[in-house]
């Protein structure tokens, strides 16, 4: 099913592979995250936030692959106001730990870049893997 209003994402690859295009009626199943290389959130053809997922690590023992976190999370107000935020970023190990940039973008493409889960804050709590995610388990 093609893609028909708001914002979407595009999944670009190595070597000049074929993105995956939401637009194109792909799902968020469907990305290699192997072979990701960047990946953008985008308001019609402008980029709202793009993501770079070429190894940083330099060969750092310590310093895992940066793993994609894309989410829609929703939420209504007691007014009957409904809201959409997408979380889009990543999260690493780093030592034992697991860290993590996220942005927050809203309905307007205004975006707050975010750091650590904060579980007890609306919207910022931590992502449930899916089962298309087995790097973040």
């Amino acid at each position: 099913m093609p893609w028909e209003s708001g914002f979407h994402w595009v999944a670009y690859y190595e070597n000049g592979a074929s993105p995956t295009d939401q637009r194109l009626g792909a799902t968020y199943a469907d990305i290699d995250r192997v072979k990701l290389e960047a990946f953008g959130l985008y308001d019609g053809d402008k980029p709202l936030v793009l993501i770079d997922f070429r190894d940083d690590t330099k060969g750092h023992p310590e310093l895992g692959a940066k793993r994609l976190i894309w989410r829609m999370r929703h939420q209504q107000r007691s007014d009957g106001t409904h809201s959409v935020i997408h979380l889009v970023g990543w999260q690493r190990k780093v030592g034992s730990h697991n860290i993590q940039s996220i942005c927050y973008v809203n309905e307007l493409g205004e975006i707050i870049l975010g750091g650590q889960w904060l579980e007890d804050k609306p919207l910022m709590h931590s992502v449930v893997p899916l089962e298309c995610e087995p790097d973040l388990k």
